[in-house]
């Protein structure tokens, strides 16, 4: 999961700062904050809305069709054991999916609305009470895609001749592990991003 850092120069007891979503900076000490970069900030939030709702809707379609090989019918493994997680990660991943796409998508309108109404220090007010939440949001963003990933292999292993199933099996896990780490990696990187707002509103301050 990705790090936070916690800054002990400037504000004193500040709170460290979390990377599960974009946060937002105060407003400047100028008359008008930068409509143009907050609105595009927002619109970071779309993004999360598409490939959540993609998720879900492979992911419950994975739930409400998925069948047995006639190959596999009598193995207790794949009858059972397979089906079984099938529908389980299947179902977590459509509950994760819908939570991050209703988190998602309200912050976006109600974040928006603010600003198109002009009420910036409410704008701020909402942000950052919803923190915590949108950090919820992101982990069941983030569990979607990777129960997603592991839907897609298992389902695979289903409709594949039984000899073939350990290889492919081994080879496609393997798939899922090095974009996991790749993932990883990136949401490791953007910790610079971060520092750097957290430098800005120490300046401000």
């Amino acid at each position: 999961m990705p790090k936070t850092r916690s800054r002990s120069g400037g504000g004193g007891g500040r709170s460290s700062r979390n990377l599960w979503t974009p946060t937002f900076s105060r407003p400047t000490s100028g008359p008008e904050r930068d409509f143009f970069r907050q609105a595009t900030r927002m619109d970071t939030f779309d993004e999360y809305v598409l490939v959540s709702i993609l998720c879900t809707s492979i992911s419950y379609g994975a739930l409400q069709t998925f069948q047995i090989n006639s190959e596999h019918e009598g193995i207790f493994f794949y009858e059972t054991i397979l089906k079984t997680l099938i529908q389980v990660v299947a179902t977590v991943a459509t509950l994760c999916g819908l939570y991050a796409t209703m988190v998602f998508s309200l912050s976006t309108l109600y974040g928006k609305t603010a600003l198109g109404l002009e009420r910036d220090s409410q704008y701020d007010v909402f942000l950052e009470n919803t923190q915590e939440v949108r950090d919820k949001a992101f982990r069941s963003f983030s569990l979607s895609i990777v129960l997603f990933a592991i839907i897609v292999v298992l389902v695979l292993l289903e409709d594949l001749p039984s000899w073939i199933d350990l290889p492919v099996g081994c080879l496609l896990f393997g798939g899922v592990y090095v974009g996991y780490r790749d993932w990883k990696h990136l949401i490791d990187c953007a910790t610079n991003i971060y520092d750097f707002m957290d430098m800005d509103e120490d300046e401000d301050d």
